[in-house]
């Protein structure tokens, strides 16, 4: 089976929880994609999209926790793109329920591009930032 969504260190945004719930992000994008590539996806969507809801509620939370504490610059960009997600995910899972199956495998590109650009664009410049100043910090408390 081929691993279209497998996380590496390099997608690491540096913080343990962050991580560990990119991870999860990434396990259930896989999920999808098995399922889908068994002709398997209406019997996976409800799981699917329960995940993905829990996915953007608990880490969406946590980590606009952390950039507020941070004094991140992006943060209202950042969620208003949390937003946007979680918008979409409520779209497909209506569309769903209101009986449009396809919704399922329009999903899968739709996470492809949101780990890409999310996750691995705006998530990596939040760890870069994050990074610069526990730097900053350490630094400035060694001195």
């Amino acid at each position: 089976m081929s691993q279209i969504f497998c996380w590496k260190q390099t997608d690491s945004v540096d913080g343990a929880l962050l991580d560990r719930q990119h991870q999860a992000l990434f396990e259930t994008a896989q999920d999808l994609f098995d399922a889908l590539s068994h002709a398997d996806g209406l019997s996976v969507a409800e799981d699917i999209f329960s995940r993905l809801m829990d996915y953007s509620a608990n880490h969406f939370a946590a980590e606009e926790k952390l950039m507020a504490r941070q004094k991140y610059p992006g943060l209202k960009s950042h969620q208003a793109e949390h937003r946007a997600f979680t918008d979409q995910l409520l779209a497909f899972k209506n569309d769903f329920k209101a009986g449009n199956g396809s919704v399922v495998s329009i999903m899968l590109p739709y996470l492809q591009q949101w780990i890409k650009e999310h996750v691995q664009g705006a998530d990596h410049r939040l760890g870069e930032f994050i990074k610069v100043q526990d730097e900053r910090r350490t630094g400035a408390s060694a001195g």
